[in-house]
């Protein structure tokens, strides 16, 4: 068993993998489908790689929506639109993640609290 106190925490780390919980799916007509969010991780930008957890579906970034418009790069604590090459199923509570190192899924794990 491991406790708390022997849990490895990281500094904030710019260059961390992609990560971004959907907090709303964007879909105003049936031309435009964007997944909103805070980029809380890492960053992305239009032709990366992400996948969608916890299916685990594997697509590409189209484009990077911003109040201003299109951007090329996001990065953490952005709060962007991205836009999916692919027609996916995800929607709020689901986690956009770079495809190349996804994390890890599990539905229970065992703690032990004081």
């Amino acid at each position: 068993m491991t406790h708390l106190n022997q849990i490895e925490v990281g500094t904030k780390d710019e260059a961390a993998l992609f990560r971004m919980p959907v907090q709303f799916v964007n879909r105003p007509n049936a031309d435009f489908r964007g997944f909103c969010g805070r980029v809380v991780q890492g960053e992305v930008r239009p032709g990366d790689r992400v996948r969608v957890l916890p299916l685990g579906v594997p697509t590409q970034v189209k484009s990077i929506v911003v109040w201003q418009g299109e951007c090329d790069c996001a990065v953490t604590g952005d709060s962007i639109t991205l836009t999916l090459t692919d027609e996916v199923a995800a929607g709020h509570g689901d986690v956009l993640v770079a495809a190349e190192d996804a994390p890890q899924v599990a539905y229970q794990f065992e703690s032990r609290l004081l």
